[in-house]
Formats: C-alpha cells, structure tokens, sequence
C-alpha cells in the first residue's frame, strides 16, 4: 500500500488515463467519492466483496467484483473504501496492482462541511477517525514499538437481541454473564502496561448497555494516555442513563450504532440523548454479514490456514474476556463456550501474577504479530470478502445448541 502526499497524489492519478477504482460501496465509499470529486479526481468504478452489490449503480458508478477488477489490468489506482483495510489489501496485492492506498490523508485533506451525504458532522468525523485507525496499524513503526489497531473488550456475554447469525457468538449463550469491570480493568491495566498505543479500543458483547457499571469501565479507559479512541458498539435497544450516559461525554468515546430497523427499538431515543450531549456517534444500516456464525471443524492446510488468516477483517484485532486475552472474538468466545479445543498458545491469562510485564509484552506481541494463524481457524469459517453472505439480524427464539465440540482426532 502506497504512502501518499495529496500533492504528489493529485499530479499522478491527474496525469494518468488508468482507471480510478474505490473499492467499498458502502459509507467510506461515498466519503471517497465525494473527496475524489473535490480534488478534480472523479473515480471510474466502484469494487465490493458483496455479490449482491454487483452491476449496481453505486453514486452514479457502476459496481463490480474483484474478479472484475482483476480483469482491469495492474495500472488502475485502487483507494481502499471501507473499513477492513487488512483483507482488501492482501486480495489486491494478489492481483499485483502497485498503485493501492488508503483514504487517510485523502479524508484528511477534504472539507466536508457542504458535504450533502446523509450523514451528519458527527457521523462522517467518526468514520474519518475509523479509517485513520484501521490504516494506522499498517502504517505503523517498523521499531520496537507495540501498536495495537483494534482492542475489543468483551463487557458482557448477554444480549438485547438474538440473532442467529452473530458472529461474536452470542446466540449460543445459555447463561450469558456480564463482565466484572474489576476483573476487566485489572486484566487491561496489565495491557496497557505492556503496550505502546492502543489506535481503538472497543466496548462490545452482546448489548454492552446490559452491563450497567459499563461506566466504570469507560471512566478508567479514558484516563490511559495510551488509549487513543474508545468505541462502543450498541444495537440501539438501550438509552443508557445516569453514570453510564455522562461517562460517553468524552472526546475519546463515541458509539458505532447498528440500526437493525423495527428491532432497535430505542434507536431514536439513543440519537436524541447523544445529540443532546454532545457524544460522538455513528449509525449505520447493515444489509449482510459473513456467514460467519458456524462452529465446524474443517481440516484445513497450514497454507489454507495462513491465507484464510490473512484475509480476516479482524486480524488486526485482540479480544479481552474476563481476565484473558485472545487473538480474536470468535477464538474469545469459541473457547469460553468449551466450543473448541482450549489450546494454551492461543491465549494470555493476563491475571497471571507470575508474569512481569516484560514477559507480558513478549507474549502479546507474539500472539499479535508473529502468527499466520490460530487453532481455532481451523473451526471458523472466515470472514472475508470470499465467504458467503447472510440477511443481517436475522433472530432465533431459542438460544442455539452448539455444534459438536471438537474434531474427533482432538476430542
């Protein structure tokens, strides 16, 4: 991926007749659109992993798949337009196109103000940050320096919906529990002890409003100088109130809100007393995920296993539950259900007094950056731009049963 001044940005793609390509036609899409457009850099077509969107008209640009833009020839300038920068980037340098860059400084550079998007100030400042946070961690220091893109902090097993399809697992819950913030923050202290920089930190479950000393939490978070955004992703069923709503009035914290129609319930009321408090958020509609939610054992190769890795929209991330730490949120969760073979390389018990932070550090930079992939991989089945799509928030009546534990020559 290309570093990028706007200067030298505009006099190359202005010069050159190969096609502009934002790939991503969703919200940073029309971030970039609008962008492009002001620079005198009008884009040719829009790219998307969702077949659904294919031959759509997307922003008055037509849509295609990666296939198709494979077919346009190496010499295309290619903007990343969304949000899972890891898996377009590794997808399109295997289509050996050179010039392919994020849009942080092309956001960077642009006013929006006059922007007619449907997205208010706060929205479109919120999706800026994001972006600047998931290309950061590919922009980061070659040093010693320990960055970590995104931290999600797993504040409750429960949730207010019961979608069949989540990909965090939460479906298969029986006794969902919230997490204890002391166990959590004492788990995190050890972290943010071991790390450099945390670019996002992220409050989720479940429903985290069901956590009703998520405030704690917050009110700790905000103080590491470390820690440099705090999201908090809610479904819009609760307004939270008292401690839990002031503790948000921070410019470190704002909401990643999905409105899932009639079944966020509450989504008026949130945006209300957001506005009403000035609290940064973001909401947005989801029409697919991944296919995502399955727990089946695939025997996969160790190459199958790298690629699928290095395609993962979340392999830039941690995921803390209760005192430990794991590689991913369906690893997390996976193995807090005793879904999948519990294997000790895959995970930190950061509680573990007998570790200094030295060798604290050592194990979460290796967990981070020196694996091709988990044990549990090989019971996941992908989230990338290859794996099949699903209708978003689809609900279940009944809590799931789990799938068979583990693969028979583990059991």
């Amino acid at each position: 991926m290309k570093n990028y001044n706007m200067d030298d940005l505009v006099d190359a793609v202005s010069r050159d007749p190969a096609p502009v390509v934002l790939f991503g036609a969703g919200r940073y899409g029309k971030l970039a659109h609008y962008a492009l457009e002001q620079l005198g850099l009008p884009a040719t077509v829009f790219c998307d992993s969702d077949p659904r969107k294919h031959g759509t008209m997307f922003c008055g640009l037509e849509v295609i798949s990666p296939e198709a833009l494979a077919a346009l020839g190496p010499d295309c300038h290619v903007f990343i337009s969304c949000n899972y920068i890891a898996p377009v980037v590794f997808a399109v340098n295997a289509m050996n196109f050179p010039n392919l860059y994020n849009c942080n400084e092309l956001f960077r550079a642009t006013d929006f103000t006059d922007s007619d998007l449907g997205m208010s100030k706060s929205q479109i400042a919120v999706l800026v940050e994001r972006h600047r946070a998931a290309a950061g961690i590919l922009d980061a220091p070659t040093d010693e320096r320990l960055v970590i893109r995104g931290m999600d902090i797993m504040v409750t097993e429960a949730c207010s919906m019961k979608c069949k399809d989540c990909s965090n697992l939460m479906q298969y819950y029986t006794a969902p529990k919230n997490g204890d913030p002391d166990v959590l923050l004492a788990a995190f202290d050890k972290m943010a002890q071991s790390v450099d920089h945390f670019l996002e930190v992220r409050l989720l479950g479940g429903e985290p409003f069901l956590n009703k000393r998520i405030h704690e939490i917050v009110d700790r978070l905000v103080a590491y100088p470390n820690v440099e955004k705090i999201a908090i992703f809610t479904n819009a069923t609760i307004v939270p109130k008292n401690q839990n709503l002031t503790s948000l009035i921070h410019p470190k914290v704002y909401l990643d809100i999905t409105h899932y129609g009639v079944l966020s319930r509450n989504h008026d009321k949130l945006i209300e007393a957001l506005d009403a408090n000035g609290i940064a958020y973001n909401t947005h509609v989801p029409q697919t995920w991944t296919d995502s939610a399955k727990i089946v054992y695939k025997e996969r190769t160790e190459a199958q296993l790298t690629e699928m890795f290095a395609r993962c929209c979340v392999n830039d991330v941690l995921t803390l539950l209760n005192g430990t730490l794991y590689r991913c949120p369906f690893s997390a969760n996976a193995m807090n259900l005793e879904a999948v073979p519990r294997v000790a390389s895959d995970f930190i018990n950061l509680l573990d007094d007998s570790k200094d932070i030295a060798a604290t550090r050592a194990e979460i930079r290796d967990i981070y950056t020196a694996r091709n992939y988990i044990s549990t991989c090989n019971y996941c089945n992908g989230r990338d731009f290859s794996v099949a799509t699903v209708e978003a928030g689809v609900q279940t009546k009944t809590v799931l049963p789990l799938p068979q534990r583990f693969a028979p020559e583990i059991a």
